[in-house]
């Protein structure tokens, strides 16, 4: 008998374990931006910078960036279509002779889609949003304005203009 019991005990139905499961999923996604470019040319020495050459003391030198063939052109190369921010010196720049002397240079900027539309090209505030063209292009000139004050020590002046476009 007892080994009848032991039986039935050891051959008992078992129960089965219930398992369940679900599972889930992602979609990965990246955008990839090209590397920016700005390569600088034109301007009063043909390399991108801006000389005004010889001012007067009590006058102001101006290279309006529309009209002058010396304003400094810098071309911006990414991704076509690209919306993209440009900052730069603002509102003014020191510029400063081996002294210490300084002298207040006030940039003007404008651009273009176009390498071609100096004349149109429209202003740019620092900070101001552009978009690059269909080719992944856009073109930025340069211009500005220095007032030399009466009394003004004579000398060279230079300063650095930054600019910088970033997505």
């Amino acid at each position: 008998m007892l080994s009848l019991l032991l039986f039935f005990m050891t051959s008992s139905p078992r129960r089965a374990s219930a398992q369940t499961s679900n599972s889930a999923n992602a979609t990965v996604t990246v955008s990839v931006v090209p590397a920016v470019s700005i390569t600088s040319s034109g301007g009063s020495d043909g390399a991108g910078n801006l000389d005004f050459g010889l001012v007067i003391v009590n006058s102001t030198a101006s290279i309006h960036p529309n009209t002058s063939s010396s304003a400094s052109l810098y071309t911006i190369g990414a991704g076509a279509g690209m919306a993209m921010t440009v900052s730069y010196s603002s509102p003014t720049l020191a510029l400063s002779d081996t002294l210490g002397n300084q002298l207040t240079f006030t940039p003007q900027v404008v651009g273009s889609q176009s390498s071609g539309s100096q004349s149109s090209a429209s202003s740019k505030s620092s900070g101001a949003s552009i978009t690059l063209s269909g080719t992944g292009s856009y073109y930025l000139w340069l211009g500005g304005s220095v007032s030399v004050p009466s009394g003004q020590a004579g000398g060279t002046y230079t300063g650095t203009f930054d600019l910088t476009v970033s997505y």
